[in-house]
């Protein structure tokens, strides 16, 4: 076939040289290319395609240089000249051939469109010339000088051609870099459309045991960091194993040591309820980068470790680094429930709540009041919280004030063994 191909290329050009007053390449006549080119390039508009081939050929061998769409053109003329139905199989293939010719041609002289014509090539061998090894060769060529400038569906069709030979660990790689490339650049569409499907050809355990073969021989870093970080990810989001996500955040650790990764760790080591570790992480993470957020992760650490001092004191670092942060608020208003929560407990359930106990019931309300005050986005939540406060009748009654001798307005410090640490003065509301 390559022969004949050959035979048909030579043929073409020994008939391009017909229109050419001369053979001579070096002096050609500018009028002359132009009045070659306009032939081309009119018979190729009106879909003459076998006409344009002919003037097509004359400025292959006689002006390469001179026009650069000559090779896209010229392509398609042999390309739609391969699809006739009355040719016999053999011409239909060296037409076929012949345009993936001019392709290597246009390569050659206009450098800055070899990723397009690549792909080109590979769509073509894909669904015209039955050769996937080729359509694939020819995508990961042109995929090798970069995704950018490339339509994501040319990758996908790359990856599934793989994966139709059961290349799956290519099809994992060549997605996985995609996905890297469309995050990278917020192209939100093609990422998606690359994790569908990635999703799609592997499981999460086949792409992770992929890249477990992967990192066993893997000595570059950066790659290796890549690998790890997409199992991570698979752990944690796709097969919600924490256990595993927290080991491959720490093999993550020994490679970099970023305020990111020591926030995942942080998070995964929360999830585990492994607080005190959880803490750790955080604080790791802060000392490379101050954030308000993880000022208030270790604050939610300390009271699912039923230490609510320590959480009021990394909520209330949050807002000093943001006055309007509600988030803190809410956070100190948790912290003085949890403390309730385990003094009641203590005292041997909610039926031995105190009128101790309730009073700081209005410390917590004091405290979701200041988070909507600051913070309009935070006052669902908060209404939520003091909504259930008020049905679940937790406040002081107003029996509970006359008892104690307490008249609305007076001041009162929250006090007992489990409030020492409070010292906020509340006020008996008016009833």
């Amino acid at each position: 076939m390559k022969r004949l191909t050959l035979v048909l290329i030579s043929g073409l050009f020994a008939l391009s040289s017909s229109f050419a007053q001369t053979t001579e390449v070096q002096g050609i006549n500018t009028n002359l290319i132009n009045r070659n080119w306009s032939l081309f390039f009119e018979y190729h508009k009106n879909k003459d395609y076998s006409s344009s081939i002919k003037y097509g050929m004359w400025l292959v061998k006689n002006a390469p240089d001179a026009k650069k769409t000559l090779w896209s053109k010229l392509n398609e003329s042999f390309f739609n000249v391969s699809q006739d139905s009355t040719l016999s199989p053999e011409i239909k293939a060296a037409y076929f051939d012949s345009s993936m010719y001019i392709l290597n041609l246009g390569i050659g002289f206009t450098p800055d469109k070899a990723k397009s014509f690549l792909v080109l090539k590979g769509y073509n061998y894909e669904t015209y010339g039955n050769s996937p090894d080729s359509a694939i060769a020819n995508y990961q060529a042109a995929i090798k000088m970069g995704f950018q400038d490339i339509d994501y569906r040319f990758v996908i069709r790359c990856g599934q051609l793989l994966a139709k030979k059961e290349q799956i660990g290519d099809a994992i790689d060549l997605y996985s870099m995609a996905k890297d490339f469309y995050d990278t650049n917020s192209l939100v569409e093609a990422a998606a459309a690359i994790v569908n499907e990635l999703n799609g050809i592997a499981s999460p355990e086949q792409i992770i045991e992929v890249n477990n073969k992967t990192l066993a021989i893997e000595t570059d870093t950066a790659k290796s960091l890549k690998l790890r970080w997409q199992n991570f990810k698979l752990y944690l989001n796709q097969l919600k194993e924490d256990d595993k996500a927290l080991a491959e955040i720490l093999e993550i650790l020994k490679l970099e040591q970023t305020s990111s990764a020591y926030r995942w760790a942080g998070q995964v080591n929360y999830n585990l309820g492994k607080y005190s570790d959880a803490i750790e992480m955080y604080q790791k993470a802060l000392k490379l980068e101050e954030t308000k957020e993880d000022f208030l992760n270790i604050a939610q650490c300390y009271i699912n470790l039923d230490k609510g001092q320590s959480a009021r004191e990394w909520a209330n670092k949050a807002l000093r680094v943001d006055k309007n942060l509600g988030r803190a608020h809410i956070v100190v208003g948790q912290a003085y429930e949890a403390a309730i929560s385990s003094c009641v407990s203590q005292k041997g359930g909610w039926s031995k709540i105190e009128f101790e106990d309730r009073m700081v019931y209005l410390a917590v309300i004091d405290a979701y009041q200041r988070a909507k005050a600051v913070d309009p986005s935070v006052t669902g939540e908060a209404n939520q919280r003091i909504n259930a406060i008020h049905t679940n009748n937790l406040l002081p009654t107003k029996a509970d004030y006359f008892f104690k001798k307490k008249k609305p307005g007076d001041k009162i410090k929250i006090s007992g063994p489990c409030y020492s640490w409070i010292g906020e003065t509340v006020t008996v509301p008016n009833f």
